[in-house]
């Protein structure tokens, strides 16, 4: 099986400081039901759907692309 490759997504230092960077919204309740409705970023996206969420807080996980979506 093959591995599924991340692709980085540039961000700039300091970019998690601001509201402009907050471009996604956890959205999932079955997974990290705590942060559903939590702002967060997508630093890099891979294939197989997959996507790199980080947190204002510093947490990161790795997820499908269904578990965000754009901030309104």
């Amino acid at each position: 099986m093959q591995q599924p490759v991340l692709t980085e997504i540039p961000v700039a230092a300091g970019a998690m400081t601001t509201d402009a960077a907050r471009e996604y919204v956890w959205r999932w309740r079955r997974r990290l039901p705590e942060r559903h409705g939590e702002a967060c970023r997508v630093t890099a996206r891979g294939s197989l759907n997959s996507v790199r969420v980080l947190f204002a807080d510093g947490f990161w996980v790795i997820t499908s692309r269904w578990a965000v979506r754009r901030a309104p």
